[in-house]
């Protein structure tokens, strides 16, 4: 299916209480529905017809490896400028598929990928050879054309010869146009099985439509393998939430989302100074001390945060002050306490959570940055709930995913940890669907490879009465 949807603007949206909810914006959650249902978001109509001929004249490729044929060397780098930009890849050929190709080709040509054939060549030797050749690399997902429509009695010659090996080719083929197209040639290719695009950006999305309704069908056909929840522990939790006020602070979001298996760091929730200290001694080293109120959601601005506190002294005083913070920033707001917390160890921040789609329920995010997302904006969603393998691949859609692997000497962080919260946490939301509006899991520190992660902070926001009944 390609579908337009339009409205991917945020106006007329609620104001949302958490980060999650307010990143959510109506563009990317469609994008994901669409994801993952295997629809294409037709861009405009000219994307959807271009999108509409590669599928109806190609097979789906195997992958997102391109290798291009052309007589243009200026059109074969600005192409692969394009495919690259559309996250294509143009792999080098094997050895021995370069010889071939070079033994048709003066020695000036290029047969790397793209093979630059020279225009010379490409008039004395055509395309069908050349794509004998190359249809052989065990590189290559996709060949792409790239050559003049111009000549109508040319193209109808080339176009016969491809006519003759399009069916047996494994990858499909397309072409792509950098003069003016005769409708007469592009008929001749459209009649040997090849769609022909006048727009350079218009055919590598084309072939990326292609390789992602390849990924999807790919992750339909794997088992699903989300676990269930027990009765006593989803009646539990169920009750505590029905039970609870419109927002859970942290200290209560996490004792809901340990009955599910979320770990907490070391902690403890102090009422009077004494207990902060005690909590303090108990855990050892340095903690953090935050104020819990369900009208303080961003703890930070009211000044209810303190950092790296150690010693007795020092933990009474930052007792003392982050109350004061607080009451004097919000002067009717109940505070159950302060919660006293293990400094998170270093690692990758990221911020999860859930943010609820008036048309498609609960999505879960995941984005790279935590306190910083919203400067950053590289969030990506997906319906819930989801599997381990499913939050893997989400992770691996996120622009600067490659900082989880370690950069300039920093180690791999956990990604088979922080898959599993992300595959926990959609299930809560699936659960808990009729109750839940939005969850903040941010920062959550991802720790190297092996080394599990810290959920550093937590909230939940309920749904309103009058949502329930809708």
């Amino acid at each position: 299916m390609i579908v337009a949807k339009v409205g991917r603007s945020v106006a007329g949206r609620r104001a949302a209480a958490s980060h999650t909810g307010a990143l959510a914006q109506a563009g990317d959650i469609d994008d994901a529905i669409f994801r993952h249902h295997g629809i294409v978001r037709g861009e405009d109509l000219d994307h959807m017809l271009d999108v509409a001929a590669a599928f109806s004249f190609c097979r789906l490729p195997r992958g997102n490896r391109v290798a291009v044929i052309t007589g243009s060397g200026g059109s074969a780098v600005w192409m692969a400028d394009i495919l690259s930009a559309h996250g294509l890849e143009l792999p080098v050929l094997e050895d021995d598929i370069q010889e071939r190709v070079l033994a048709l080709l003066p020695s000036y040509a290029s047969a790397q990928n793209p093979v630059d054939g020279t225009a010379q060549a490409i008039h004395e030797v055509g395309y069908a050879r050349l794509v004998e050749i190359v249809r052989e690399s065990k590189r290559i997902d996709t060949i792409l054309l790239i050559g003049s429509l111009a000549n109508e009695a040319t193209a109808a010659k080339r176009a016969e010869e491809l006519a003759a090996i399009t069916a047996s080719t494994e990858q499909p083929i397309l072409l792509s146009t950098y003069t003016t197209a005769s409708p007469g040639a592009m008929a001749r290719f459209a009649e040997a099985g090849i769609p022909c695009y006048t727009s350079m950006p218009s055919c590598a999305r084309a072939i990326r439509a292609l390789v992602d309704y390849t990924s999807f069908q790919e992750r339909r056909r794997r088992p699903k393998t989300v676990p269930t929840t027990l009765p006593a522990v989803y009646d539990e939790v169920a009750s505590a939430l029905a039970a609870a006020g419109p927002v859970l602070t942290e200290a209560e979001a996490k004792a809901l989302l340990a009955l599910y298996g979320v770990a907490r760091p070391p902690e403890a929730l102090a009422t009077n100074a004494g207990e902060a200290v005690e909590a303090a001694v108990h855990i050892g080293g340095p903690v953090a001390l935050k104020v819990q109120s369900p009208d303080i959601m961003h703890k930070t601005e009211a000044g209810g945060i303190a950092l790296g506190i150690t010693g007795e002294t020092a933990v009474r005083e930052a007792y003392e002050r982050i109350l004061a913070n607080a009451k004097a920033a919000y002067p009717e707001a109940p505070i159950s306490g302060v919660l006293v917390q293990a400094m998170a160890r270093p690692g990758s921040e990221i911020i999860l959570g859930i943010t609820r789609d008036a048309n498609f329920g609960p999505m879960l995010m995941v984005g790279l940055g935590g306190i910083h997302v919203e400067v950053l904006r590289d969030v990506a969603f997906a319906p819930v709930p989801i599997g381990r393998e499913e939050a893997l691949a989400l992770l691996d859609g996120l622009k600067g995913t490659e900082l989880l692997d370690g950069v300039r000497g920093a180690l791999p962080a956990d990604r088979a940890a922080l898959a599993e919260l992300m595959a926990i946490l959609s299930r809560f939301a699936a659960d808990q669907a009729d109750l839940i509006d939005e969850i903040d899991l941010n920062p959550v520190i991802v720790h190297p490879q092996g080394e599990g992660l810290t959920v550093v902070d937590a909230l939940i926001v309920k749904r309103r009465p009058e949502e329930n009944r809708k």
